[in-house]
């Protein structure tokens, strides 16, 4: 071999090397930022559930102290659905009731908002799973026949949220979890999964 051919095979194992470095410097950097991008989903997750969480839980209080003092023979403590009556009484005018549907409705949104939030992708699903499976369920199934009204005129009101739910409930129910009272209850009285009026 000539010098010239030792420099050639030289330059090209020095090239091959670089190109090797430079390709494993481009696997880690994606490394990183697909970690990162995991992280920031984790952290909005978490923000997102801890800025939404006590405002449903206090409207639902709100919603269940409210209907209790309406309706005191009709058990309201939030794990059976809705009746009919209840629901008339949420939708019917009076500043009292808009403003307990207003708190039903702030509560379905964000609710909604999560779900859309799990399903794109933007929030991390397992977090949420963790946290609140069953509050996720045992919503859809308190307020089923409230989103069933919503329905005869916007056909998918709240549609992501009950699929999330619908999915938080079957994979308790896998997981040998015990399920919502409220969503089982809804499922028995045929209220789930929530079809439009006919």
């Amino acid at each position: 071999m000539e010098a010239a051919d030792w420099i050639g095979l030289g330059t090209l194992i020095v090239t091959a090397m670089g190109l090797a470095a430079v390709f494993l410097e481009i696997l880690q950097a994606k490394s990183v930022q697909e970690g990162e991008f995991a992280r920031q989903k984790t952290i909005d997750t978490f923000e997102f559930y801890d800025n939404s969480r006590s405002r449903i839980r206090d409207n639902h209080q709100i919603v269940i102290s409210a209907l209790t003092k309406a309706f005191p023979d009709i058990p309201s403590e939030g794990t059976i659905p809705l009746c009919e009556l209840q629901v008339s009484y949420l939708v019917s005018d009076g500043e009292e009731n808009r403003a307990i549907r207003a708190k039903v409705v702030d509560s379905l949104a964000l609710l909604e908002r999560l779900a859309i939030g799990v399903n794109m992708g933007v929030f991390d699903e397992e977090v949420i799973f963790k946290l609140s499976r069953t509050q996720i369920s045992g919503y859809l199934g308190y307020y089923s026949r409230y989103i069933l009204y919503a329905r005869s005129w916007t056909p998918a009101a709240y549609a992501e949220f009950e699929a999330l739910a619908s999915r938080f409930h079957k994979r308790s129910v896998l997981d040998g979890k015990k399920p919502s009272v409220a969503y089982e209850a809804a499922v028995e009285l045929q209220l789930l999964p929530i079809r439009e009026k006919k």
